[in-house]
């Protein structure tokens, strides 16, 4: 905290604490210096200036209508009194309610994870220093330096720069460490494809959740790598290099830390990535490049369509082969079929007969649902698909399966190619 910031905090603290003396208010001081104490510290600790602002504007507003109640009535005005303070000797119970309040906010805000940024300009006097010299200067604790060392986004002058990376006086350097993750430890049976030092690589299954959300807080695939990292005594986070819907099977890149997962980012790396998916109906057997932009559908925040107004959106499309499954349905009861229930009296059932043919699918852009909303406009929609026109009769999910990724290595420059097999639910559909 800077010297400005601590007179716009001790300057309204000892004007108003001496209105509350002069009113005779004695009584008011240890509950108002506490209030006041936790107050300023929630306010000024929120790292958003303009939100910071505003808060402490409505503060010291509050403060100013009491102190004018004080000065024209000796009454301590209390904005969210439940009894009025003049009636009662005591301070009044809005005013305990305003200091739990403020204190329960405090603790929120204190707990609040943000992220740490050092930037500052090198001394004009620093001929020629490396930046572990120029931290240690900084009296910052071992813990944040072994932390910003391991984690840290370094930038000097705007280029991406090392620990040891020489600096000089005038250079403008910037450290950026991300929040520390708090998610649970779900143990996981996880599918590893291939882990180094810098990157895990998952063969996720399908009805899994890349990380926890608002509603779901265990067992997502964040809370099961990081139960592995602490099994196998690796002191990494969680930061997905892309990621997969809850029911798309395949694989994911994990970065292990911040400093790899902004290399990927920084050397725009590419992935060469091909998708197993099974549509329904009989694909022509021809090579098909789509090209229809995204963007999403009117009325609906997860729902994508292809639209003029979209972001452009290439897929290309090859046949693989081309299989008919049979299928089991009730004369008394077709829904029996939906509900996966195949069982009915004897001489009552009915074989029907899908078909679907197995695709390939390379994707030259990243859109959400991307190949989903393509086939699905193309008029063959994945299999168990049912936002985009597919039915669950077969599978319980969409047939997508990442089943192959190739790139370079960010760090190493080695040549990857990872490759997953498709799952036991999509190889049924074209075994039949």
């Amino acid at each position: 905290m800077n010297f400005k910031n601590i007179i716009r905090i001790i300057l309204p603290f000892c004007i108003f604490l001496s209105i509350l003396l002069y009113s005779g208010r004695a009584d008011s001081v240890l509950l108002f210096t506490i209030e006041y104490t936790l107050a300023s510290m929630a306010i000024f600790l929120i790292k958003r200036k303009f939100i910071s602002n505003i808060l402490w504007g409505i503060y010291l507003s509050i403060l100013g209508v009491q102190a004018a109640s004080l000065f024209s009535s000796g009454q301590y005005l209390m904005p969210l009194a439940l009894s009025n303070a003049a009636e009662v000797e005591s301070l009044g119970i809005g005013e305990v309610i305003k200091v739990f309040s403020i204190f329960i906010l405090f603790v929120i805000i204190i707990r609040m994870k943000v992220a740490t940024i050092i930037d500052l300009i090198v001394d004009s006097d620093v001929h020629t220093q490396s930046i572990n010299h120029i931290i240690k200067q900084q009296h910052i604790s071992h813990r944040m330096r072994r932390r910003l060392r391991s984690d840290g986004i370094i930038t000097v002058n705007g280029k991406p720069a090392a620990w040891n990376t020489l600096i000089h006086g005038g250079d403008h350097l910037i450290m950026k460490l991300t929040p520390e993750q708090e998610f649970s430890l779900s143990p996981m049976e996880l599918d590893i494809i291939y882990e180094d030092e810098y990157i895990l690589v998952i063969n996720k299954a399908a009805g899994i959740l890349m990380h926890p959300t608002s509603t779901v807080r265990d067992h997502t695939l964040a809370n099961g790598v990081l139960h592995y990292y602490q099994e196998t005594n690796q002191h990494y986070d969680f930061h997905p290099v892309h990621r997969l819907d809850k029911d798309t099977s395949g694989i994911v890149i994990i970065a292990k830390t911040s400093v790899v997962q902004h290399a990927f980012d920084k050397k725009h790396t590419h992935f060469y990535k091909s998708y197993d998916a099974i549509v329904e109906g009989y694909l022509p057997s021809m090579r098909i490049s789509i090209n229809w932009p995204i963007g999403r559908k009117p009325g609906s925040i997860i729902e994508r369509c292809c639209t003029n107004q979209g972001k452009p959106a290439r897929t290309d499309i090859a046949v693989i082969s081309k299989h008919t499954s049979k299928i089991s349905y009730c004369n008394n009861n077709p829904a029996d079929t939906v509900n996966n229930s195949n069982i009915c009296p004897a001489n009552s059932s009915l074989l029907a007969y899908n078909h679907f043919t197995h695709v390939q699918c390379v994707l030259h852009t990243g859109r959400t649902h991307q190949i989903r909303v393509h086939l699905s406009q193309l008029g063959y929609p994945l299999a168990g698909d049912d936002l985009y026109g597919g039915h669950l009769e077969s599978i319980q999910r969409q047939a997508l399966h990442a089943a192959r990724v190739s790139f370079y290595h960010p760090i190493t420059n080695e040549w990857l190619e990872l490759h997953a097999e498709m799952p036991e639910d999509m190889n049924v559909l074209l075994n039949d």
